[in-house]
């Protein structure tokens, strides 16, 4: 027999004293209850236990390719401007090109890998697979300093070329896995923000070692150093996507959830997926905002600022903010929608500019909390993001691709990154910015982000899908063991 108990909650130990039989773990999530978008997590609900050695392994392999990605951001533009003697105008356009091209790869890629990405296994494997394909052309790129400078600028774009279009293969897989192991938002939204932890964690080891790594080289061991470097974090790349491989192919598949099983048996969020458009299209936004606002930074620091103390107060606020606010953002997703986190962090995001542009300039103490504010905001709008993103692709009829769906962010993410690069190329060749730090870069740093989030909050409107709104008030039923008299 089922008892059905409308508008209450109930903790662990008050559930035994409804009667013989009943326990906790038999409280089940109705399916005409609250919609996807609007309810949060049921509080006092008993969570189903994570897979932590997944999530380990998840977030290894994830931090694996981030070294790769953070890299080829930061070494790249030096080597070919350094190593190669090219202007920067062209080292942008090079850079922007090869964005470009790995974008297209994501898009087509994603819709070639959605016959082959199907269970969590299908993506560990693939996923090796492409971690080292992708680390051996970055390990190439790394011996062009050794190869005669004859033929090292072909054989640098020639690498460059072969890591955007084998990194497709290491990316898509991964970023799947963020919707085939979760089983409902709240659990996507913490697996989002163990993404970006251990992402800002490779962050600060790349930013920590490449600092002296430039400063002890010269022309004769620079070379040297880094195809050394390199290799080494290919094979950290490598070997993390085959630990994950391996957990993923000799245990169950993963299957995340904050949420106990319905009584029928369906997934516990069978309510419509949010559409996809809007999530590409603030994420195209949301990524020329962040790539201009960090692409001027190193600018600002070095000619708007008054001390090198300023500067080091600024990185190193927003670093740790970016790591020490994903615990609170997967923390308000339980009680909140994703969508509602989006809309929070982008308003925080707005207000997190404005005090940059008013107090960045006034002493360590308000640049340190100016860094603070924006990396705390950018990890929530970021984390919803891809939590969004995830939970697009598990519709209801299964009819979205996980890896067409990450595809396609990724190349929203990619082109806005090359624009970008562009547009910064221009825009630093048009003015003296050593002399005018403090004025236009200071000016387009405070307004390139409230622009953003102003477009961001107006697309956010069309997430919802149309019938999406707020039902009926959550229903709990309460199953009776069959063992009572």
């Amino acid at each position: 027999m089922t008892v059905a108990v409308t508008g209450a909650m109930f903790s662990n130990c008050d559930i035994p004293a409804l009667g013989c039989g009943y326990t906790a773990q038999e409280v089940y999530y109705v399916a005409s209850g609250a919609s996807v978008f609007d309810r949060p997590a049921l509080t006092g609900m008993p969570d189903i236990p994570s897979d932590r050695g997944f999530i380990l392994a998840y977030g290894a392999s994830h931090g694996g390719k981030s070294l790769l990605w953070y890299v080829s951001e930061l070494l790249f533009a030096y080597f070919l401007t350094e190593a190669c003697g090219l202007p920067p105008r062209q080292m942008g356009l090079i850079l922007g090109a090869s964005l470009l091209l790995n974008g297209a790869s994501d898009l087509f890629g994603g819709r070639i890998l959605d016959h082959w990405l199907r269970t969590p296994a299908d993506a560990g494997r693939l996923q090796v697979v492409g971690a080292i394909l992708a680390g051996a052309t970055f390990a190439a790129f790394g011996l062009a300093g050794l190869v005669p400078a004859s033929g090292r600028f072909a054989f640098a774009l020639s690498s460059i070329v072969l890591f955007r279009l084998t990194y497709t293969l290491l990316d898509l897989p991964q970023n799947a896995l963020l919707a085939l192991t979760t089983g409902d938002d709240a659990a996507r939204g913490r697996l989002s923000s163990l993404r970006y932890i251990f992402a800002g964690v490779a962050g600060v080891v790349v930013s920590g070692a490449i600092a002296p790594l430039l400063r002890r080289s010269d022309a004769t061991t620079g070379p040297v150093i880094f195809a050394v470097f390199s290799a080494v974090l290919a094979a950290c790349a490598a070997g993390s996507a085959i630990w994950l491989w391996r957990y993923l192919r000799r245990r169950t598949p993963p299957r995340l959830t904050t949420l106990a099983p319905r009584a029928d048996g369906a997934e516990p969020d069978a309510a419509p997926s949010p559409r996809r458009w809007p999530i590409f299209l603030i994420m195209f936004v949301i990524s020329i905002t962040l790539s201009v606002f960090a692409r001027l930074e190193p600018y600002f620091i070095s000619f708007g600022l008054k001390s090198s103390l300023d500067g080091g107060a600024l990185m190193i606020g927003g670093t740790v903010a970016s790591l020490a606010c994903q615990p609170f953002w997967a923390w308000l997703v339980r009680r909140r929608s994703l969508l509602s986190v989006l809309r929070v962090a982008t308003i925080g995001l707005a207000a997190s500019a404005l005090a940059f542009g008013l107090a960045v300039r006034l002493g360590p103490a308000p640049a340190a909390l100016c860094g603070l504010a924006w990396g705390w905001t950018c990890g929530g709008v970021l984390m919803s993001l891809w939590a969004l993103a995830a939970s697009s692709a598990r519709s209801a009829d299964g009819s979205r691709g996980a890896a067409s769906t990450f595809g396609l962010l990724t190349f929203s993410t990619k082109v806005a990154l090359a624009l970008s690069a562009f547009w910064i190329g221009e825009f630093l060749a048009r003015g003296d910015y050593r002399t005018d730090a403090g004025g236009r870069l200071l000016g387009l740093m405070t307004a390139s982000p409230m622009v953003g989030a102003a477009i961001s909050l107006a697309l956010s409107a069309f997430i919802r899908p149309t019938g999406a709104g707020r039902r009926e008030r959550p229903v709990l039923a309460l199953r009776q063991e069959p063992t009572c008299p």
